[in-house]
């Protein structure tokens, strides 16, 4: 049996060992959270840019429908307009990557004060069940108002940051050796 002066040094050598891998693991996530952050933002900007390029001269825009063509259908019937252009993201991708950027920066704080592993499985519940409901609307499509969709592709991107947060988190503890609450 260990003494309680014993007992105190070795959990004392585990705390500064656990944090002394905490400062090297972290930053490697911190930089990655901002990279998906920035490039969720870039995206929705890209979107609004391209109408204002083609306002200002018609064809200055065009390189931004090209590209965000490879994520979004741009399906013109059902975006919005800006400067009676199409805006390159349909309402619902917009909503997703703010959704995404507010969960993941929501989360991130989170993340930063420190939680233990049981405390991620519910958020990573609420991100999985917001992201179903957002994918179902889309699939069933209840509404075709822009707004409407709006705030289903929110829900999701949002959903979606908690289950990325959640994850991530998992991640920076397995690889801090510490054990699992599944």
């Amino acid at each position: 049996m260990l003494s309680q002066q014993g007992e105190r040094q070795l959990k004392s050598k585990v705390i500064m060992s656990q944090k002394s891998s905490d400062s090297s693991v972290r930053p490697i996530f911190d930089v990655l959270y901002f990279f998906t952050i920035a490039g969720a933002l870039a995206l929705v900007f890209s979107a609004f840019i391209a109408p204002i390029a083609n306002w200002v001269a018609f064809p200055a825009g065009e390189p931004f429908y090209e590209f965000l063509a490879n994520i979004c259908h741009q399906d013109f019937a059902r975006v919005f307009y800006a400067f009676t252009h199409p805006m390159a993201l349909c309402p619902r991708c917009v909503g997703g990557y703010v959704g995404l950027t507010i969960g993941l920066i929501v989360s991130w704080r989170k993340l930063l004060i420190g939680m233990n592993d049981c405390s991620l499985n519910p958020q990573f519940g609420i991100g999985t069940v917001l992201a179903i409901i957002a994918v179902g609307e889309a699939y069933v499509s209840l509404n075709d108002f822009g707004f409407f969709r709006l705030f289903s592709g929110a829900v999701g991107g949002f959903g979606f940051g908690l289950m990325t947060n959640a994850v991530a988190s998992k991640i920076i503890r397995m690889t801090m050796r510490r054990g699992l609450c599944i």
